[in-house]
């Protein structure tokens, strides 16, 4: 039917921009939190693209509802505001009717999240945090910042004064046994 492409061409167009958009924010935020354990490893542009690709399959779980709405709210505005919606029920189509593409396009995006949330993410995030560890262990110094405690090391807290930004070296070390 020529209305349900309409409204699904209205819907796509948003949807794809709120994905997109909400995805690099999201994903962004998530990389700054584990931007101090990245910085100063040597890293890869592969092994970060890589990080990257694995942190943005979690986010997507979070960013497709939310462009699923923020798209919803859009297209039924636009085809409301251009009186679409009117003439539709004027001629006898129910909103549910109306509705009935995005309903089906939104239990398929359903399924594909929830197979995703319980085979793909997890594998995903397995993945991202090796590579963390991984970059972690290749230089030690760089996860210790000054002024914090650090419990990176099983049993054992550690705390320091101040490193040398040049050499890595650090400076009044203190550690406490647990």
């Amino acid at each position: 039917m020529r209305l349900h492409r309409h409204v699904l061409t209205s819907f796509l167009g948003p949807f794809l921009f709120a994905l997109a958009t909400l995805s690099f924010i999201l994903v962004s935020q998530f990389m700054v939190m584990y931007l101090h354990k990245i910085t100063g490893t040597g890293i890869s542009p592969g092994d970060f693209l890589l990080l990257w690709i694995f942190t943005l399959g979690r986010i997507l779980l979070t960013a497709v509802h939310i462009a699923v709405l923020a798209a919803g709210v859009m297209s039924f505005g636009n085809l409301a505001e251009y009186h679409e919606l009117t003439a539709a029920k004027s001629s006898g189509i129910g909103l549910w009717a109306i509705m009935r593409p995005l309903v089906i396009l939104s239990l398929a995006l359903m399924a594909l999240m929830y197979y995703a949330s319980c085979i793909l993410i997890p594998d995903a995030n397995l993945r991202f945090q090796q590579i963390v560890y991984d970059l972690s262990q290749k230089r030690p110094e760089m996860v210790f910042q000054p002024g914090y405690f650090h419990n990176e090391i099983e049993n054992y807290v550690i705390w320091i004064s101040e490193k040398s930004p040049q050499s890595g070296t650090l400076y009044n070390i203190l550690v406490y046994d647990h």
